[in-house]
């Protein structure tokens, strides 16, 4: 069904593809220098859609490894677990505080911003705390459990992010930052969510039950006779005329209401309350909800 199909996930990231593609051998780079985010810049020329812009501009080998495995694999996922509607406005709210978070880090150096960094590592984290017993099946590797296939994800990412920027350690501290953006970001909405869980808990056992609960007297005699009670109540209200429906049914005249509840208990008066059919028995019980109300 539609409800289980994860369509935006993958469709970004072979959109993404796509675009970096045709940037480098149509643009000649000009989107990337269009979409990088340079905090000094963006202060003085006050480029705004620099801070939802910069993941376009990619980053390095090892990011767009890290960005196409967590959003083929990962994030296909947790789309379907937060909406499918709503998950894409989730992740460009994060990739819109992690642009204003990095230019606040930022904005007296010289340092240009951009890749997935940030929102890979953000969902690749959050799944993994949300369904840490999920399995995932990569290639021919059936049943990985989550936790082992992030972690390999993340190895692999931190072990080529060292070797390519050796001798570059502003790039390298600039990169880990952005993982660790991700990684808090996933970690404060976790407790966030799992506090909620808690509230909610917590609430519906105080909430008082909505329906009479059976004496403990009764209850004994309820539990063996169910299926005859059943049968009973079935059979009685099968044998009502449809009519009485009509009869014994509440309306907005009080006057009308009380006049139908003089009939019956007149009738209780006389012959018992044994001798109410399917549809009295119904009013008497509508009738005093309605009161409760």
């Amino acid at each position: 069904s539609y409800k289980n199909i994860s369509i935006f996930s993958k469709v970004f990231m072979f959109a993404v593809m796509l675009f970096y593609i045709a940037d480098y051998w149509i643009a000649d780079y000009f989107f990337y220098a269009l979409f990088i985010l340079h905090p000094q810049q963006l202060l003085v020329d006050f480029e705004v859609w620099r801070l939802v812009t910069f993941p376009l501009a990619p980053n390095s080998f090892e990011s767009f490894i890290l960005f196409s495995l967590t959003f083929y694999y990962i994030s296909s996922k947790l789309e379907l677990l937060v909406d499918k509607v709503r998950y894409p406005f989730w992740l460009l709210t994060i990739v819109f505080l992690q642009g204003i978070v990095m230019t606040l880090f930022y904005w007296n150096q010289d340092v240009q911003i951009h890749g997935m960094e940030g929102i890979s590592i953000f969902v690749l984290s959050f799944y993994t705390m949300l369904q840490p017993k999920a399995k995932i099946d990569f290639l021919k590797f059936n049943n990985i459990p989550v936790i082992y296939f992030s972690g390999a994800i993340f190895a692999v990412w931190l072990a080529l992010k060292i070797s390519f920027t050796m001798g570059n350690s502003p790039v390298l501290l600039r990169d880990l930052l952005f993982a660790a953006y991700g990684f808090i970001v996933a970690f404060l909405i976790y407790i966030q969510v799992k506090f909620s869980q808690k509230m909610i808990k917590k609430r519906r056992i105080k909430e008082p039950l909505a329906v009479p609960v059976t004496p403990s007297e009764e209850l004994s005699l309820v539990m063996s006779s169910t299926g005859k009670f059943k049968r009973q109540h079935q059979k009685q209200r099968d044998e009502c005329p449809e009519d009485e429906y009509y009869t014994y049914t509440l309306t907005n005249d009080e006057e009308e209401n009380e006049r139908k509840l003089n009939i019956i208990l007149e009738k209780i008066h006389s012959t018992g309350k044994d001798s109410l059919n399917f549809w009295e028995m119904k009013y008497l019980k509508e009738y005093s909800e309605s009161i409760k109300i």
